[in-house]
Parts: C-alpha cells; sequence; structure tokens
C-alpha cells in the first residue's frame, strides 16, 4: 500500500482545506462557502486497497466541479508520485433495488463509456437485472461535456480512477452549512464518493497466482493421462509450488511497506530461468503439456509486471526466446 498518497493528496487541495479541520485520517474542504467536502481515508487490508471516502454538500453544478477536483489532484499523484497504482472506477446503480441496499451493484465507468461509445444508452444492472440510463449514472458526478469528452478518449490508460458515488437529497435540516450557488432553484443535494486505490503489484501477483494454480491442475491432469508416475508428478507440481510460496512472501513484504527478502527474488528469478533451461523439470513438464507454450510465456511477462515494480531483472529476451519454442 504506498504511504502518503492521502497526505500528498491532503497537500495537493491545502488551498481548500476548511479552517483547522485537518486530521491524520480526514479533511474538511471548503470550496468559497458554496461547497463542502470530507474526506477520510482508510485501508480493507484484507483487500490491499486503500479507501478514500468523499461527502460533498452543495449544488449539482458545485459537486460536479470539487469532485473533479480531486479526481485532477489524483490523477496528479498517480502519475508522478505513485507510477504502480491501480485505480479503477466504478459506479453504484440506481435501480430502485439498489437504491435501497447496502450493498448496490457498481458499474465500471470504462463499461459506461465503451457502451456509449456503440451507440447504447443503458447499462443492466447484475443484480436485479433492470435496464439503468447511463446518463442518469454519469451525470450525477460528470457534466454532460465532460461525459462526451470522455467518451471520445482512448481507453488504453492502465491505471484508471475508479470512484463509488452515492447520490442522495440533502434531508439533514439540523445541518447548518452555507450551500449558496448560481441557481437558486437548485436543490441542495449530498454527494457521497468512495475513491478506490489497489496496489497494481498485488493485482499482478495475484494473476500470477491464479496462473500457477492452473498450471498444476493441468499438470495433474495432463501427466496422469500420459501415465506418468505419481512421484514425477508431483515432482512437477513441486517447482510450481515454491514459486507460489516465493511469490507470496514477495507480496507480504509489499503490504508490509518493506523489501522482499533477496533469496525469494533469487528463488523467483531462479524458476523464471528454468522456464527457458530445457534441461530443468519445469520446462520439460511444459513440453508434455497442450498449452505448455501458453503458460511459459504468460508467466514470463506477468513476472516481467511484478518485476518491473519490485527492482528485479526482467527475463532476458534469451531465456523468452526459448519459452517461445516450448
Amino acid at each position: 500500500m504506498p504511504f502518503g498518497l492521502f497526505s500528498q493528496l491532503i497537500v495537493r487541495l491545502s488551498d481548500l482545506v476548511y479552517e483547522k479541520f485537518v486530521w491524520l485520517t480526514g479533511v474538511w474542504l471548503n470550496d468559497n462557502n458554496d461547497c463542502f467536502a470530507l474526506l477520510e481515508n482508510y485501508i480493507e487490508r484484507e483487500k490491499g486497497s486503500q479507501i478514500i471516502e468523499i461527502t460533498i454538500w452543495g449544488s449539482r453544478e458545485n459537486r460536479i466541479n470539487l469532485l473533479s477536483r480531486i479526481r485532477n489532484e489524483l490523477n496528479y499523484i498517480e502519475e508522478n508520485l505513485f507510477k504502480n497504482l491501480n485505480i479503477i472506477e466504478q459506479i453504484p446503480c440506481s435501480c430502485p433495488e439498489c437504491s435501497l441496499a447496502s450493498e448496490p451493484y457498481y458499474h465500471s465507468r470504462l463499461d459506461l463509456e465503451n457502451i456509449i461509445a456503440k451507440g447504447k444508452y443503458y447499462s443492466q444492472c447484475k443484480k436485479s437485472a433492470e435496464m439503468v440510463p447511463i446518463g442518469i449514472l454519469l451525470n450525477s458526478i460528470f457534466d454532460q461535456e465532460g461525459i462526451r469528452n470522455e467518451v471520445l478518449k482512448e481507453y488504453d490508460k492502465m491505471n484508471k480512477i475508479v470512484i463509488e458515488n452515492h447520490l442522495s437529497n440533502f434531508g439533514n435540516p439540523q445541518t447548518n452549512i452555507d450551500t449558496r450557488s448560481e441557481s437558486s432553484s437548485e436543490a441542495t443535494s449530498k454527494l457521497k464518493s468512495k475513491i478506490v486505490v489497489s496496489n497494481k503489484i498485488t493485482m499482478e501477483i495475484q494473476n500470477f497466482l491464479g496462473e500457477t494454480d492452473m498450471l498444476k491442475e493441468d499438470i495433474e491432469r495432463e501427466l496422469r493421462i500420459k501415465k506418468i508416475p505419481e512421484e514425477e508428478i508431483e515432482f512437477a507440481k513441486s517447482d510450481v509450488e515454491v514459486v507460489e510460496k516465493t511469490i507470496q512472501e514477495i507480496e507480504l513484504a509489499q503490504k508490509e511497506k518493506r523489501e522482499p527478502k533477496p533469496a525469494s527474488k533469487t528463488r523467483l528469478g531462479k524458476f523464471i530461468n528454468d522456464l527457458g533451461d530445457e534441461n530443468s523439470t519445469i520446462h520439460k513438464t511444459l513440453k508434455m503439456l497442450r498449452k505448455g507454450k501458453d503458460y511459459g510465456i504468460q508467466l514470463a511477462e506477468m513476472y516481467n509486471k511484478i518485476a518491473q515494480n519490485t527492482g528485479m531483472p526482467s527475463v532476458p529476451p534469451l531465456v523468452l526466446e526459448v519459452i517461445k519454442k516450448i
């Protein structure tokens, strides 16, 4: 989990900090007395995610402007300070069932934009099966021009900001907040957003472990069909299990904000090199599998993504060429 992300966000938004209402895990923002926002930060350790929850009071236009400022600052932090983040954007469903649910279905913002780009204007809620107008989903946090511009963007950027937006009527008569706006007839409402930031390394490690799980299943199934002795099957699987344990050690080091042990890096590097060693057990095993070459290439590519963010060397081109010939 990136250390200091929330504090960096507060620094970037320091011109909006309301009086002295700032603490280690939260801050109040005030945008010209027209819009107020509460940002609170916490960690979901089991998911390896950092949550920044935002509640905004003000007119729709002012909410959009303030939320855009927050998103822009997160973009800056992502691009300049924490380049290994995986930030995904989702929007909660507004169908009747999800509006009352504590855990609504979340539509991927990228999916919504792709649907619009194809000339469609409804997205199906996977919880209620209702067709929901995309305009309603996006319009709660983006202006129409912003939606149009976003649709025209290319979608090849790896790290994306994900904001889970909850829109409800501002119904607390005891709350005394100045919410002046240009349109006095526009109802003041509360926008609650949650920004979820996951470490990209964690995602790549989970992908790697998923691939090794499938590899072990194929080793057991296909080698039994070929009537390979049981002890040889277990020996082949043990190579994969060693690298699984190693990659889990690297993931733990990442979560604890420390460098992986040199031995872990060495074991992982040896496994990758063995993929390209024609005399190694794992290379010989892959040659016996129907999808052996695919497994070798996938694991090498996934390793490279992990290595990029952990200071480990990438797969040598010569090794990769040997893997491609399996």
